[in-house]
């Protein structure tokens, strides 16, 4: 129910909108970037109680991507082998975090679409990891470090994208060498 609430509260959408088609889903580093914009704006401008405000949206926004969309696995040590285990999830920044998903789907490490009742490791246009990490990583801006942080991009592309990464298309390949730059730059810059 969580992430159906967030998706309706975040977009204004995705009441009744089922997972695969869109609405509820969304890109969590376009709605990030829309906020930073927002407190640069009213910093300009040097009014203290919106940029409050567009602070406290931005963290609400980076904290709601990092709960819903952003996932880590449980440690192989943490249960040992078994399913029934109760594993908390950690957040990237060390803290305890919402064990929202199960071991296993947060394996995929992103979650691609989240509508009413449903999160599903999928896009509307396809279900590669590709497509589901990339789509989710655009646009990349002067934010995306802070929403991707380095912590979770280290897992995340060790066990997503390294393997798939010499043969992501071209029209993605941007945004994966811009993924691997904030844990290898010098890497990525030759890339």
């Amino acid at each position: 129910y969580g992430a159906y609430l967030w998706s309706a509260v975040r977009w204004g959408v995705g009441v009744g909108a089922p997972a695969g088609g869109g609405g509820g889903g969304g890109n969590n580093t376009a709605a990030v970037g829309t906020r930073r914009g927002r407190v640069r704006s009213d910093d300009q401008r040097r009014a203290a109680a919106s940029v409050d405000f567009a602070r406290l949206l931005l963290a609400t926004e980076i904290r709601g991507a990092r709960t819903y969309w952003h996932m880590t696995p449980p440690s192989p040590s943490s249960n040992n082998g078994t399913a029934d285990t109760d594993d908390r999830a950690t957040a990237t920044d060390g803290s305890s975090a919402v064990d929202v998903y199960n071991p296993a789907f947060r394996g995929n490490y992103m979650v691609g679409n989240v509508g009413m009742l449903d999160a599903v490791c999928s896009t509307w246009f396809g279900s590669q990891s590709l497509y589901v990490h990339m789509i989710n990583f655009m646009p990349v801006t002067a934010i995306t470090s802070e929403l991707f942080d380095r912590t979770y991009v280290k897992g995340e592309y060790a066990n997503v994208m390294k393997p798939i990464y010499d043969g992501v298309e071209m029209a993605w390949k941007g945004y994966a060498v811009c993924d691997r730059a904030i844990v290898q730059p010098n890497e990525a810059w030759d890339d």
